[in-house]
């Protein structure tokens, strides 16, 4: 009796630890698939739909009571997709060593997240002297968001930004204010961030 390379009444399966994650953290694969020929080598290469490169595996061990082989591949996303709604397609390939594929997919929705940084200020000043405020330490997940970051100040709480969008994370206050009411560093990707109050540099 010949046996196929691959068994064609089997295709290899994928299962997702996670299928719902966030941009930044890790994501764990793992498959099953079969062959008949238990003195076959098999590669498994796992193409995660983000455009970077695809993970190899050769590492395909063989459970001796089901007689499946399975592998484990890890993943992490820099990014979420440019449709937010839109899911990440995993596609995965498995070939013998007579070059015989076969093929399955799965999916994972991978969401934004939010920026975030430290509101400072430039310490007490006298009545009448220019005054700033600045986020400091601004981090993002992505390094794609973080590269567009841009910053808004509210300094009457009038519900409308005084500095909106700005790509500096500093801001002069206007003379007369006595504190910052809102302010926000959203990324490319997110929407507004909230607001939170934050006190405005003491006047002597």
């Amino acid at each position: 009796v010949v046996h196929p390379d691959v068994d064609s009444a089997f295709a290899p399966t994928v299962r997702l630890a996670l299928t719902d994650t966030a941009e930044g953290a890790a994501v764990r694969l793992a498959g099953k698939f079969t062959d008949p020929d238990a003195a076959d080598g098999h590669t498994v290469t796992v193409d995660w739909g983000d455009g970077s490169t695809p993970s190899t595996v050769t590492n395909t061990p063989r459970d001796t009571t089901t007689d499946l082989l399975s592998f484990v591949a890890t993943h992490t996303y820099a990014d979420n997709p440019a449709d937010p709604a839109a899911p990440y397609t995993i596609t995965v390939t498995v070939t013998d060593d007579s070059g015989v594929p076969a093929v399955a997919r799965a999916s994972v929705v991978v969401h934004n997240v939010a920026p975030t940084a430290t509101l400072t200020n430039g310490g007490p000043i006298d009545e009448g002297s220019p005054a700033t405020v600045s986020f400091a330490g601004a981090t993002d997940p992505s390094t794609a968001d973080a590269a567009g970051l841009k910053y808004s100040f509210d300094f009457d709480n009038d519900g409308a930004f005084d500095v909106a969008d700005s790509p500096t994370p500093t801001a002069a206050i206007p003379a007369g204010f006595s504190e910052i009411a809102r302010s926000r560093r959203p990324d490319r990707a997110s929407a507004p961030a909230a607001s939170r109050p934050v006190e405005r540099p003491t006047l002597a």
